[in-house]
C-alpha cells in the first residue's frame, strides 16, 4: 500500500552472503512491476471478450498460421467436429480431415497467402451425420508491420439451403 492508498505489486530479489557459516550481508533488490501486471490483466481481458463473442456466433471460426496449424477455434467448431480446443490448437487439417478435404482445404488457405486479399469459397466438410456444404470466408490477419502472419476463416453451413435449391431445382424439372 501507498501513502496514497494505491496498491503496487513489486517483484522483489533477495541475496544473502555467508562466509565460513558467517552471515556477511544481505542484498534486496525491488522491482515495481504495477505496469506490466495492469497490461497483463488488460490483455488477458480483451482475450476473453474476443473469445466470448466467437464461441457465441453459429458460425464456424478459426485461425490459423502460415503453416496451417490452428491458433484459436470457437465453440461451434467443437461442437460441430466433435473436437475440443486443446485436441485442435497446434494441429494442421491434415491431423483432423481425410486427406482430400484437407488438401482443398489447405489449398484454399496458400491462395488466402499469396493474394493477401478475402476470398471465399463452398467447402464441404465431414461431419457425423455426413458431409456438409460450408460457406467459407477466408482472410489474412497482418501484424503490425504489414506482414501477413496468419488467417481467419468464418464458414457457415449452408447443406440445407443447397439441397433445398437442389430440390427446387428437379421440381422445376418435373
Amino acid at each position: 500500500c501507498c501513502k496514497d492508498g494505491s496498491i503496487r505489486h513489486v517483484l522483489v530479489d533477495s541475496n544473502v552472503s555467508w562466509r565460513n557459516g558467517e552471515f556477511l550481508h544481505t542484498r534486496c533488490f525491488t522491482r515495481d512491476v504495477t505496469e506490466s501486471i495492469q497490461v497483463e490483466t488488460l490483455r488477458r481481458e480483451s482475450e476473453e471478450r474476443l473469445q466470448a463473442i466467437l464461441d457465441n456466433a453459429q458460425a464456424v471460426i478459426y485461425l490459423k498460421d502460415k503453416q496451417g496449424r490452428y491458433l484459436l477455434i470457437n465453440r461451434r467448431y467443437e461442437e460441430v467436429f466433435n473436437l475440443d480446443r486443446d485436441q485442435v490448437k497446434g494441429k494442421t487439417d491434415r491431423d483432423i480431415f481425410p486427406q482430400e478435404i484437407a488438401d482443398l482445404f489447405q489449398a484454399n488457405d496458400r491462395q488466402v497467402f499469396e493474394t493477401e486479399e478475402p476470398l471465399e469459397w463452398e467447402e464441404v466438410a465431414p461431419q457425423e451425420d455426413g458431409l456438409h456444404t460450408y460457406l467459407s470466408l477466408k482472410f489474412p490477419l497482418f501484424d503490425s508491420s504489414g506482414s501477413v502472419y496468419g488467417m481467419c476463416g468464418i464458414s457457415t453451413d449452408i447443406t440445407d439451403r443447397k439441397q433445398t435449391e437442389e430440390d427446387l431445382r428437379q421440381s422445376e424439372q418435373k
